[in-house]
């Protein structure tokens, strides 16, 4: 994935997997010039080749890219609503919201669901 500028990639999730990147760009093209769109494919096992429900398109400017997430933010494509938000590497550009919540110093999400098992692991040996 090619980072041009700051702000002008976003992450498209939760798409059907009949949408192919023929789809994506007749939604995203209307916004600006698309310098990209990074399809992602099942690489391995037994789903090989198949969508994997997520890509990224990379605009040449930051305020087409802010225009197409506003617009297509949950935006029903084929029965889903798209997840469009800024592409991960962009973590100082978040809302004051999910920068709050994403603290460097909180365990990872895996942490949270070991901890969770543990807990009923304990209160199932208690009675």
């Amino acid at each position: 994935l090619i980072m041009e500028k700051k702000g002008t990639s976003l992450f498209v999730g939760n798409l059907d997997p009949r949408v192919t990147e023929y789809i994506i760009l007749q939604l995203f093209q209307d916004f600006g010039k698309i310098s990209e769109v990074d399809y992602k494919w099942v690489a391995k096992g037994p789903t090989k080749g198949e969508p994997r429900g997520y890509c990224f398109v990379v605009y040449e400017k930051q305020e087409d890219a802010l225009k197409a997430r506003s617009a297509l933010d949950g935006k029903m494509v084929m029965g889903r609503p798209l997840a469009v938000k800024p592409a991960h590497d962009e973590k100082d550009k978040g809302d004051a919201q999910s920068s709050s919540l994403a603290s460097p110093l909180a365990p990872p999400a895996l942490g949270h669901q070991f901890l969770y098992r543990a807990k009923n692991k304990d209160n199932r040996s208690g009675g």
